[in-house]
């Protein structure tokens, strides 16, 4: 990466953080300089109960940057009853160091920011019934390296880690013209730390479409073990062409 392209990186990191806006990451698995799509479906689980599962896809701009939109659920438990939680995020990762002849590892900074519909029958129940939304960021860094085993196969290791916020409203679903002692709208915040360890097995053709298999092992703030499996399918721009 010559000094050009690094302070344009760096001035994009800065931007991008200050956003506080994933899931894809193709630019991880292409060449620098190369554009390409990407899609990658995610879920992450407590032994083995399922927390929460999405997909997303997005673009790669040189091999350094992603934007893109995944789609989520997360089942959670909302008054004593079963929740689900619907997400819709727009996602970026940036690509500050990239592994090469020169450079021995990757680090990607990445985020996202969303938007989060509440379900439950708890609300739907409730007298009067509620409605419950929320808006989410997360911002995060990855460092890892790949190890070629053979030609077309590599496995990567490496270290996550992220921050999620979000911010909860609970209002009712039909409310009155006039409140004199209003009880609504309730507002919660909740937010959580993960870090831990990136697993995977890339295997990559002679055009350069990537496909992935991997695994995160995570911990949050109250250590509790999180894992994280994830399938990606990296296609560079070039490979529609030939």
């Amino acid at each position: 990466m010559n000094a050009g392209n690094l302070k344009f990186v760096s001035l994009l990191v800065l931007i991008l953080l200050f956003l506080s806006t994933g899931l894809t990451a193709q630019s991880s698995f292409l060449e620098n300089g190369t554009n390409g799509v990407g899609i990658e479906v995610e879920s992450l689980w407590e032994r083995d109960k399922l927390e929460s599962f999405g997909i997303g896809a997005g673009y790669s701009i040189a091999g350094i940057l992603d934007l893109g939109a995944d789609v989520g659920v997360k089942f959670n438990e909302l008054g004593g009853f079963a929740a689900t939680e619907m997400k819709v995020a727009i996602f970026y990762n940036v690509n500050v160091l990239k592994q090469d002849e020169n450079i021995p590892l990757s680090f990607q900074v990445k985020g996202f920011y969303g938007l989060i519909n509440v379900s439950s029958d708890y609300l739907d129940t409730n007298v009067p019934p509620l409605i419950k939304r929320g808006t989410g960021f997360s911002i995060g860094a990855e460092m890892y390296k790949d190890f070629q085993l053979f030609p077309f196969w590599l496995v990567r290791l490496g270290l996550t880690g992220s921050y999620e916020s979000y911010r909860f409203s609970t209002e009712e679903a039909d409310p009155p013209p006039i409140v004199t002692d209003p009880a609504y709208p309730k507002i919660e915040w909740v937010s959580d730390i993960y870090y831990g360890l990136i697993t995977g097995f890339l295997f990559k053709t002679k055009k350069g479409m990537v496909l992935s298999a991997g695994l995160k092992i995570l911990l949050n703030r109250e250590l509790a073990w999180k894992l994280a499996p994830a399938v990606s399918l990296a296609i560079p721009s070039t490979a529609f062409s030939r």
